[in-house]
């Protein structure tokens, strides 16, 4: 019985130490990293990480051409070009406002733009407002393309 007790404490003490009890890191991704306009792509302390990052400085790639108001919703026209030397996927949103506070917006994307390519898509504004509508660039992303 004593030896088996002798045996019974180092292999607990072990147990312990395996289980990295005590240590912070949990085997857990780390959330991913968001780019800031105007900074890298890829994340610091990440060399050669080729997973897909947000790249959120894509606005510089969308102009918005058309901001028309109708009945119905609100025709917006957008130019966005592959400023990158690979190739993209882009997400963008207009916010659309009117004079009376009311808000309604429009979406771009597209799955795979390449280097250089311009695409220019007409897109709907999903709720009617009254009189002049302004439209901005809400939100724009370049992904990795699918």
């Amino acid at each position: 019985m004593n030896r088996l007790a002798a045996l019974a404490v180092p292999a607990a003490l072990l147990a312990l130490g395996l289980s990295g009890c005590g240590s912070k890191q949990d085997g857990a991704t780390p959330p991913p990293v968001q780019n800031q306009p105007g900074s890298s792509s890829q994340p610091t302390g990440a060399p050669g990480n080729t997973a897909a990052q947000e790249d959120t400085s894509a606005a510089s790639d969308v102009k918005i051409t058309k901001c028309v108001n109708k009945t119905y919703g609100q025709d917006v026209t957008l130019e966005v070009t592959n400023s990158t030397p690979l190739p993209q996927r882009y997400v963008v949103g207009v916010n659309i406002k009117d004079a009376n506070g009311g808000t309604s917006e429009a979406r771009f994307a597209k799955n795979r733009m390449e280097p250089g390519q311009t695409v220019t898509q007409d897109i709907p504004g999903d709720t009617p407002l009254k009189g002049e509508v302004t439209c901005e660039i809400g939100e724009a992303k370049r992904l990795a393309p699918k």
